[in-house]
Parts: C-alpha cells; sequence; structure tokens
C-alpha cells in the first residue's frame, strides 16, 4: 500500500492538477475630452496615457443575467482585483468587471464589450450625525465596432493592439471622483471628472496556473497512509 501512495504523493508535489485563470492588461494613450470641476487636473486636449491590469484570480464570483454576460466581483475590503491607477488604498473597495460577448447593442449591433470599474469609497460620520463621503473612481469601457475580440469563455488569449484612434472611437475612459459633506438637512456634493478618448490600445493576456486544493488533499491522504502503514509495522513487530 505504502508504494502507490508514495507515488500519488510524488505526483501531487511535482505535477499539481491547475487551473487557469486570466490576467489582463490593458495600456491605453488618449487625449481628455470632458471635464468637469477641477478635471482631475487636466484640461482639455490634454494627453493621457495609463495601464491597468485585472486579475481574475482576485474575483470572488461573478453574475451570468444572460447568455454570453458575465459580472465579475469582488470582496469589499479586496482592493486588488484592479489595479494600476489608485495609488493609495482608501475605504470600501467596489471593483467590477462586465464583459459581453457580441451581446453589446450599439447602434443597432450587439457588439463585443468589456467594462471595469475600479472604485474606492469611504464614510466618515462624526458625533454630531454630519459625515463626509469621498467616492474615488476609474473607469474603462472598450467597444470595437465590427471587431470579434472577446470570447467569454476563453479570456486567456485576448490581443488587441490597436493605433487607429477611429476604430477607438466608442470607446473611452473615464476618472471620476464625488464629494459630498453635511448632514441630512444641509449637504454640498462637488464631483471631480476628466473623461477621455484613446488614440491607442493594447490588451494582452497572461495565463496563471492555479494549484488546486486537491493537491493539498492527496498530499494529506498520502501523509495519512504513511503513518497507518508505519502505526501497523510497530504493531507487527510487538506481535
Amino acid at each position: 500500500m505504502i508504494k502507490p501512495l508514495l507515488s500519488l504523493a510524488l505526483s501531487a508535489l511535482f505535477f499539481p492538477a491547475v487551473v487557469h485563470a486570466a490576467v489582463i492588461n490593458i495600456e491605453y494613450t488618449g487625449y481628455v475630452s470632458v471635464t468637469e470641476g477641477a478635471g482631475m487636473g487636466y484640461n482639455l486636449g490634454d494627453a493621457i496615457a495609463g495601464h491597468v491590469q485585472i486579475d481574475f484570480n482576485k474575483a470572488l464570483g461573478f453574475n451570468t443575467p444572460s447568455d454570453n454576460v458575465a459580472n465579475y466581483y469582488t470582496a469589499a475590503e479586496q482592493h486588488d482585483f484592479i489595479s494600476g491607477y489608485h495609488a493609495t488604498e482608501r475605504g470600501r473597495s467596489f471593483d467590477m468587471v462586465d464583459v459581453y460577448d457580441a451581446t453589446h447593442e450599439h447602434e443597432g449591433t450587439f457588439e463585443d464589450y468589456l467594462y471595469t470599474s475600479d472604485t474606492d469609497s469611504e464614510f466618515i460620520l462624526d458625533d454630531y450625525f454630519n459625515f463626509t463621503s469621498n467616492v474615488y473612481s476609474m473607469y474603462l469601457m472598450v467597444l470595437l465596432p465590427g471587431i470579434d475580440w472577446l470570447d467569454i469563455n476563453n479570456l486567456q488569449n485576448l490581443n488587441v493592439n490597436i493605433t487607429d484612434p477611429a476604430v477607438l472611437a466608442a470607446s473611452r475612459g473615464q476618472v471620476y471622483n464625488v464629494f459630498a459633506a453635511g448632514n441630512a438637512d444641509s449637504y454640498t456634493v462637488y464631483a471631480d471628472v476628466a473623461q477621455f478618448t484613446f488614440s491607442s490600445l493594447k490588451i494582452t493576456t497572461n495565463d496563471v496556473a492555479v494549484p488546486e486544493a486537491n493537491t493539498l488533499l492527496l498530499l494529506m491522504v498520502a501523509f495519512a497512509g504513511l503513518l497507518l502503514s508505519s502505526a501497523r509495522k510497530k504493531i507487527a513487530t510487538r506481535n
């Protein structure tokens, strides 16, 4: 019995079962097209660039409201499902990713669509019921009319590299902060917004191998078998 168990343990150590989860990288350049409030420090026409990473290993789960639509979400204390924009973590996280595989209607046609929302929020209430509410958000909305680039069942093989702004005209990004302060009777709300259009967009994926829990289970079974075998040998020796 011991030899099969040892073989099983070695297999679990060196050939662990894996599942594959996508890590999506989005690199973009663009120009600010709309501002509100202080415009996040931008002026109309300013160049903007950035990199966002979506790690689906960090997703708490997903909903499928209809065929070929998936809404991924994460826990409120988890800030690294979407990373690359927020330099600091503030309050609760409301990160979400929506994937539409030929199911987002645009000008009468159903297209592929990717929506990401990287949001932190904080709510502070003092002893006199005065509150301060801050929301810090970054959105990316990728819509490439006429291009079949998303497969909801296989997110590990994205390869988009577009440098023609005309192809990216339906896509956009937005950084959006909202600040509110006061109480139930009197409060103020201030929005600080910069929306941008893309001039280039590159989307790639990394295929990440994640060990499954059954690897640990196999090791535990193998170890239990070794202990049982050793105990039987001791009993046989005493007898």
